[in-house]
């Protein structure tokens, strides 16, 4: 269906058929152009597009390829026109550039559109497009935390027995490297809660799971609109963003923009 959609999106641009354009808005839609400031809203979009034909009045997009992810489509392909000159004594100048849309869908419409334009390279265009594909996945694992009728004495075998370094604390925090990123710290908690803690709560399970992400809001915004059951509730710290999401089974877990910096600093110490 998105396939379509962009299709139709594409082809009422080429037309500079404003009026379907419109009606393949959502009334929140968010339009950003190459490097110009975003506008919001479907008058505002379309008078953005306006001025863009204005400015080259036989703009024209034609589709090579389509990446979809979800709600996210990369779409690209070769964009096309005659720029006018104010000054009547130059002549009109003809162009032509690679040029991909990031494009978000919500309920068969179009919510937000971004146009990059690049003449050196087209991988470059992909990368832009590809990287917001992180915005909509889990990216690690950020922590287990489970309940215990007596969490000092517990976290004391753990140390014990185990090596690890609960101290007084009721976590323990894992760090470790990024593979892609080996100076980049990053890290894994292991906590340990009292059997009356209201922590997991409406959840009546002893445990939790943390997943990292790389934005908070976007993930959980894309779950809402997926009718993923979430949380009213967000918190933002100095160690990052987090959320709250239930399962299936009404198991609550939690989701962590982590802030690594911090934990690098505190790891420079």
């Amino acid at each position: 269906m998105n396939t379509e959609l962009i299709i139709q999106f594409v082809q009422a641009i080429n037309t500079q058929n404003f009026t379907e354009m419109a009606e393949l808005l959502t009334a929140d839609h968010t339009f950003c152009y190459a490097e110009k400031d975003a506008v919001n809203g479907i008058p505002n979009s379309i008078a953005a597009w306006k001025v863009l034909f204005e400015e080259c009045p036989d703009y024209k997009f034609d589709i090579e390829n389509q990446v979809h992810h979800s709600n996210t489509i990369g779409v690209f392909g070769i964009a096309s026109g005659t720029i006018k000159n104010l000054n009547s004594n130059l002549v009109n100048s003809l162009w032509s550039a690679s040029v991909a849309w990031k494009i978000i869908t919500e309920n068969e419409k179009i919510k937000f559109c971004q146009v990059y334009t690049n003449t050196k390279n087209k991988s470059e265009l992909s990368d832009y497009v590809s990287s917001n594909a992180n915005n909509y996945v889990v990216n690690g694992f950020g922590g287990v935390f489970f309940k215990s009728k007596n969490p000092k004495a517990l976290t004391a075998w753990y140390d014990t027995h185990l090596g690890t370094a609960f101290g007084s604390n009721t976590y323990h925090t894992f760090k470790w490297r990024e593979r892609e990123n080996p100076t980049k710290i990053g890290s894994t908690a292991f906590s340990i809660f009292t059997a009356k803690s209201t922590y997991f709560a409406p959840s009546k399970k002893p445990f939790m799971f943390n997943f990292r992400v790389q934005n908070l809001d976007a993930f959980l915004d894309k779950l809402i609109a997926d009718g993923v059951k979430v949380d009213t509730k967000r918190d933002y710290t100095e160690y990052g963003n987090f959320g709250w999401i239930y399962d299936l089974e009404e198991n609550k877990i939690e989701i962590w923009e982590a802030v690594d910096e911090v934990l690098e600093a505190y790891d420079s110490k």
